[in-house]
């Protein structure tokens, strides 16, 4: 073994961040499928998110988080298959399909809502109001837009 070899990964930003999103995800599903939504995944879980409470197109979740065609449709099939969406022909472009929750659906974003603000409130435990606070506003100025003013 060369000295190469045995050199510890650098421990990145980047990688923290993604072990905190993993580590929030997991709870979040655990804590779903606890509230009885079986059918939730990580997966699900992220195109849930991106599917407005009123609806959208199915052609706007492409764009959304880097699916194939084929990726969404099979997720899509298999969240309408369980009742949790459905889609209809999109009245004004009838190439279009419509995206909308069922009751089962809002059902589940109703669950999520509280295991979110649950979640927020163990991670407060864990940190302390100010902390948190200061993580969240942090996080926000990380992703916010650089001012291209001057």
């Amino acid at each position: 073994m060369t000295k190469r070899d045995s050199a510890p990964l650098f421990e990145h930003l980047g990688i923290r961040l993604h072990r905190a999103y993993e580590a929030w995800l997991s709870a979040f599903v655990s804590e779903m499928n606890a509230a009885g939504h079986d059918w939730f995944t990580q997966g699900r879980a992220t195109l849930i998110g991106h599917i407005p409470r009123a609806g959208c197109r199915q052609a706007d979740l492409l764009g959304r988080n880097g699916w194939t065609k084929q990726a969404l449709q099979q997720m899509l099939d298999g969240l309408e298959r369980q009742d949790v969406l459905q889609r209809r022909v999109d009245p004004n472009d009838k190439r279009g399909r419509l995206v909308e929750l069922t009751d089962k659906g809002h059902a589940a974003l109703a669950d999520a809502d509280r295991i979110k603000r649950d979640l927020s409130a163990r991670f407060e435990r864990k940190l302390g109001p100010e902390a948190l606070e200061q993580l969240e506003t942090l996080l926000d100025k990380m992703v916010a837009k650089e001012d291209q003013s001057g």
